[in-house]
């Protein structure tokens, strides 16, 4: 791990309450073996832990590398991302994130990755595999994602199944120097963010597993559950609006729209569904995407509201969306 020249690469990393895992994952940076050099920008949230006590004893050993970003009030509470705080310090050419819970395990994780975008200017962004780890139960899931993933592929197979890892990614700096505006606004920084990095290239995967994802609750309520559903909806929403370009992408967009309402019928939330379904019924410009939204429908076994499929080849209508 070289750290007396200009990084390659900055490690970004953001944290908040998290004193019992900071730790590992800072010491995971550390032991990367790399030819590259290297920093690693900290981005504490305001932690009212020991989360802040536990980064500084790190500054301290390790000055040059470690670059400590301490808030005394909670940006995210602000409507602020963490991660941009981090993403504006950074000085490499290439950029990895991996938040204060998550963790890597391969040593040579960033070597495997910064080899592959040298040699593959064309790709925007790597991932790879990574396992899951049940915290309450302290034991060890699935990993993710379980299938082959292509070593080289684009922006449509990533809407078609997201499978790019948070903790994974290494993206060129050049993707956040001029950031649209939907980076702010939609409720998911890290994904919008994939997304940016993928409309510009191409995405580069290793199907090895390098890191560990945390998952702490074992149970979800259903009241959280809609307030999550709806920030998804929300966030498909915003994407579909920006991509309205890309003429190749938009019966993929609408599919991930007709499964977001899809979720709110089967957790019971029938009259939502039928109001975000009618609205994207209504925003359905092209006799295709209708007659896509009905195949859909019996290919779910919706065959009630196949009807306002039938009405709205008739006559469309704009309906506010309101969930």
């Amino acid at each position: 791990m070289r750290e007396t020249e200009k990084p390659l690469i900055s490690i970004c990393c953001i944290t908040f309450n998290q004193e019992r895992y900071i730790k590992k994952t800072i010491e995971g940076f550390l032991k990367q073996k790399i030819t590259y050099p290297i920093e690693i920008i900290i981005h504490d949230d305001a932690s009212t832990d020991n989360t802040v006590n536990i980064i500084k004893e790190f500054h301290k050993n390790y000055p040059t590398i470690i670059k400590p970003i301490f808030q005394t009030v909670n940006q995210y509470q602000l409507g602020k991302r963490g991660s941009y705080f981090a993403f504006k310090e950074a000085n490499g050419k290439y950029i990895a994130f991996c938040e204060g819970d998550d963790y890597w395990i391969d040593q040579y994780k960033l070597q495997k990755q910064v080899d592959f975008l040298e040699a593959n200017p064309d790709c925007t962004i790597s991932g790879h595999r990574i396992i899951l780890y049940y915290d309450a139960e302290q034991k060890f899931g699935d990993p993710f994602p379980s299938k082959y993933i292509p070593e080289i592929s684009n922006i449509n197979l990533f809407l078609s199944h997201n499978f790019i890892p948070s903790l994974s990614i290494v993206f060129r700096r050049e993707i956040i120097e001029n950031l649209p505006d939907i980076y702010f606004k939609v409720p998911f920084g890290d994904y919008i963010l994939k997304v940016l990095c993928a409309e510009k290239g191409k995405i580069g995967f290793i199907n090895q597993i390098m890191g560990v994802y945390r998952i702490h609750n074992k149970g979800v309520s259903q009241g959280n559950k809609m307030q999550f559903l709806k920030m998804r909806i929300n966030n498909i929403e915003q994407i579909s609006n920006y991509l309205n370009y890309r003429k190749d992408l938009k019966l993929l967009l609408l599919k991930n729209r007709i499964e977001k309402a899809f979720l709110l019928y089967e957790w019971g939330a029938k009259n939502r569904f039928k109001i975000y379904f009618q609205y994207i019924l209504s925003n359905s410009a092209s006799f295709m995407e209708i007659i896509y939204i009905g195949i859909l429908i019996i290919k779910w076994k919706l065959f009630p509201y196949l009807k306002l499929v039938k009405k709205s080849i008739k006559n469309h209508t704009n309906i506010d969306l309101e969930i």
